[in-house]
């Protein structure tokens, strides 16, 4: 089913359950560790079959890749608010939602879609990576525009005409599928020990690499942007292509004349998955993370330190936002952005013609744009 075939919403008013999407409530009580494993057996699976192990140890002693148990008294991970630390690149042991990247096959018509929503475009820049042993720049068969944003960025991605390499390929594959949001990206201080300890639990990795892009600085000399990537193989993950990376540059990368301010979107919040199984796409990428996950309702969570993932059925998608219908599964359904001032966000979009989803209330608690504007994707925007 392609963009234009799908049941949107337009005009609408969308109902206070867009703001499950942006403030999920408390997370209903889980079994205390050792007690009912039948009810959590089913979900404590990795990726490719393999069994996640069980939580045996107190609250800061949980294991990777399994539901986060209530506790009396609570945790950070079952709290009312979203972790969303005013800085943007993590240190020691965080992990930040960082960006996500749209693909397109018409890199001028999705830069056109981005610009009207108030977005500032980076130049169009082609990848490559350092060979670790000559130091030769390799093509990678993508480029990219960035949107930037004062917390985390998005990405308008393509293949380079002409080139045939595993990426172009992946880009093919995926956008055969839909147009719209397949990559989703965290940051963390030290790539290369992720990377070290993701071959240890067994996930499926590419060699890792530094890539490089040729910008201009702020002062107008010519610059390099630096980022160390671990990329897992295309398809260990259903839910999209994963990847955990290191800023070297963040300088280069958040250059202030790029950083989005008409339209008042401070930062990227939170994504939404589409899948068949929550639970086990969430405990995949808890095993990714390194950050357990919880239960929402019927949803599943994962609180990273800065931003969540959140996990539904094609049921759920029409629960949290009516009408919407996911093209094929896996689906990043949406995203979450904040905003500093909503009403002036709103007004900002509705000069531009964009379409838009609101409270029945009317309040500026949120609202959302369709996935028609949003290049299928839905964007959810909260304060």
């Amino acid at each position: 089913m392609g963009i234009a075939e799908r049941r949107l919403i337009h005009g609408s008013q969308v109902p206070d359950r867009i703001d499950q999407v942006l403030r999920p409530s408390r997370c209903r009580e889980q079994p205390e560790p050792g007690q009912n494993p039948e009810d959590q057996g089913a979900a404590r699976q990795a990726w490719h079959g393999r069994a996640v192990p069980a939580y045996t140890g107190e609250p800061e002693e949980i294991e990777i890749g399994v539901m986060a148990p209530s506790y009396r008294g609570g945790s950070d991970l079952s709290d009312d608010a979203m972790n969303f630390p005013d800085r943007q690149t993590p240190t020691g042991d965080e992990v930040f939602f960082d960006h996500v990247a749209w693909m397109t096959a018409d890199m001028d018509r999705a830069s056109a879609a981005f610009e009207r929503l108030g977005f500032v475009l980076t130049p169009y820049s082609e990848h490559g990576n350092r060979d670790p042993e000559t130091g030769e720049r390799q093509v990678q068969g993508s480029a990219n525009r960035l949107a930037m944003l004062e917390r985390g960025y998005i990405e308008l991605l393509c293949a380079v005409p002409g080139t045939d390499t595993p990426v172009s390929r992946n880009i093919a594959d995926n956008l055969a599928r839909y147009e719209g949001v397949h990559l989703v990206a965290c940051t963390v201080s030290d790539a290369d020990a992720d990377y070290a300890r993701l071959q240890r639990q067994g996930t499926p990795l590419y060699p890792m690499v530094h890539l490089r892009r040729d910008v201009e600085a702020a002062d107008g000399s010519d610059a390099e942007v630096a980022f160390s990537v671990v990329r897992p193989e295309f398809g260990a993950f259903p839910e999209g292509r994963m990847q955990v990376l290191t800023h070297h540059t963040p300088d280069h990368m958040w250059q202030d004349r790029y950083i989005a301010r008409e339209n008042g979107l401070t930062g990227l919040a939170q994504v939404l998955f589409c899948v068949e199984d929550p639970a086990a796409s969430a405990a995949r990428l808890s095993a990714l993370t390194r950050t357990p996950w919880r239960t929402d309702g019927e949803d599943a969570v994962i609180d990273l330190t800065r931003g969540r993932m959140r996990f539904t059925t094609e049921a759920g998608l029409d629960r949290l936002i009516p009408g919407a219908v996911a093209p094929s599964l896996p689906f990043v359904a949406a995203l979450g952005f904040r905003s500093r001032d909503v009403a002036a966000s709103r007004a900002f979009f509705a000069d531009r013609g964009v379409t838009m989803m609101g409270r029945s209330d009317g309040a500026d608690g949120g609202f959302a744009i369709g996935a028609q504007d949003g290049l299928g994707c839905y964007l959810m925007i909260s304060d």
